[in-house]
């Protein structure tokens, strides 16, 4: 039986009050803001960590944000935070100039029970405005139908468009050829390192560990892990044409300004695999692939040829 995990997408559109300048990468700005506002709404206990805080199994920003999860999970041995059950979308570049910015924001599992939540946040910061010159913004919230969700204050809750996404082991012969694109960085490492130097393998796998992840935190058979499994013949990467594209973030925490990077342009996988290697990269154009998802990055796009 395949396991289950529900996912939302929310088509999100800010129309500014006069046309503004992006002068940073728009997705780390919308993270930032989203997560501000969330926990200036929700928290309670100020001054407590919130992995010590008496809320943090209800908190909509610490479930989301902080992710907090058991350090004896057989997911994420020794660790107590989880990939975040949430990603943005936002293809607009630094140094332009718009006068609306659209966006995509996913979320999976239990994190759509907080899509009020993430609306009003949302709505809460367009009255603060965005980006160094703070211009206001209009909210406008879709469904991938067009049907509009958010009226004013009221969140239009049958236009919620709640998809399932199935995963299964499957080691059924198939040969395949899928064109992938990197429309926003994908960065994950191989033998430790970041690098835009990868094999169809080791594609698979950055997707394989991020499904995995949400799959078994976040889908109604929590704590189920699944077995990567091996190509029967050689499978590999033709006609790449990739480049490694860098944006400067700027860090609340460790109070400094980093680097964050990843590949970005297209390349084909070509080759004979059981269905399981095929459907894990399908659904990474649904979950995303390899790290900082939630700051905008792994977006793919995949055509079959």
């Amino acid at each position: 039986m395949p396991t289950k995990l529900q996912s939302v997408s929310l088509e999100c559109t800010l129309f500014f009050e006069k046309p503004v300048r992006i002068d940073n990468y728009p997705a780390f700005v919308i993270r930032s803001i989203l997560g501000y506002h969330l926990r200036r709404m929700h928290c309670v206990s100020h001054g407590t960590a919130c992995h010590e805080c008496a809320f943090k199994r209800t908190c909509a920003y610490i479930f989301l944000f902080e992710s907090i999860i058991d350090k004896n999970t057989s997911v994420l041995p020794g660790r107590d935070r989880a990939s975040q059950p949430f990603r943005i979308i936002c293809n607009a570049e630094p140094n332009t100039t718009v006068e609306k910015l659209s966006l995509e924001i996913w979320l999976y599992g239990k994190a759509v029970e907080y899509i009020p939540h993430i609306i009003f946040a949302l709505k809460e910061a367009g009255n603060n405005g965005l980006f160094s010159e703070r211009v206001h913004y209009k909210l406008e919230i879709k469904n991938n139908k067009g049907n509009t969700i958010l009226d004013n204050n009221r969140i239009k809750e049958e236009f919620i468009e709640k998809d399932i996404l199935e995963y299964s082991f499957d080691n059924r012969p198939v040969e395949n050829c899928f064109k992938i694109q990197c429309i926003t960085p994908v960065r994950f490492k191989v033998n430790n390192k970041y690098t835009s130097s990868f094999s169809a393998v080791d594609f698979y796998l950055a997707s394989f560990r991020r499904i995995n992840t949400l799959f078994s935190l976040y889908s109604e058979d929590l704590e189920k892990r699944f077995i990567p499994v091996k190509p029967l013949e050689e499978v590999t990467v033709k006609e790449p044409s990739l480049r490694w594209k860098e944006y400067k973030r700027y860090s609340r925490r460790q109070k400094t300004t980093m680097r964050l990077g990843g590949i970005v342009g297209s390349f084909t996988i070509h080759g004979r695999a059981p269905q399981s290697f095929w459907q894990t990269l399908t659904l990474a154009e649904k979950l995303g692939v390899g790290k900082s998802t939630s700051f905008g990055f792994g977006h793919i796009v995949i055509t079959k040829e």
